[in-house]
């Protein structure tokens, strides 16, 4: 992961987006710590930094050129790894951070503790919630799709199937797909079976 160039994959992702008329609560406190590692642990050990729980964090970027919800590559906006549970990202920013522009290096963090700090920034900004009800989802689904809205764009363009990603691999057409032509072959040798059998 560390030697990728994840900007390689920013066209993946749009950047034009309808101007949206409502105010977000862009800052919020975590409502656990947040533990970044360099490299992905074996035993919970080797921590290179953490944000203590209550620490107030820039939870939604507000100088994003994208979404209004997120940035990608930042915060609860992690690029997936090898390792299921485990993300790959640029942690939050500290509230009182004077040089935010510092914040380019990626770590590794759990993918539960970036699913509570989701919760949180869904459960203050009414206008996230409409977003996703508008979706037909339930608030649950939406944080799970949120959180593993990378997985899916690099799926769609055949780039990688993440261990995290909500889609099964083969789905029900697929089945129903594999079935139709295990019919058709098993039709084909028998008839030509019986065939072969009356000359």
């Amino acid at each position: 992961m560390e030697k990728m160039d994840m900007s390689a994959f920013n066209p993946y992702f749009p950047k034009i987006f309808t101007a949206l008329d409502y105010d977000l609560k862009h800052r919020i406190e975590t409502p656990i710590s947040l533990k970044y590692y360099s490299k992905i642990p074996i035993d919970g050990k080797g921590i290179s930094f953490e944000i203590p729980k209550d620490t107030t964090i820039v939870a939604i970027p507000e100088w994003t050129t994208g979404s209004k919800f997120y940035e990608i590559g930042y915060g609860y906006t992690s690029y997936p790894t090898y390792e299921k549970g485990w993300r790959y990202v640029r942690p939050f920013i500290l509230a009182d951070d004077l040089n935010p522009v510092d914040n380019e290096q990626f770590y590794y963090v759990d993918m539960g503790s970036l699913e509570a700090v989701l919760d949180k920034v869904i459960e203050v900004n009414q206008p996230f919630q409409a977003e996703i009800r508008q979706q037909g989802w339930s608030l649950k689904k939406g944080q799970h799709v949120v959180a593993r809205y990378i997985d899916n764009a690099l799926y769609q363009h055949g780039v990688y199937l993440s261990p995290d990603l909500f889609y099964k691999v083969i789905d029900r057409w697929n089945a129903i797909l594999l079935g139709a032509i295990g019919i058709i072959v098993a039709t084909y040798l028998l008839g030509r079976g019986t065939w072969s059998s009356r000359k």
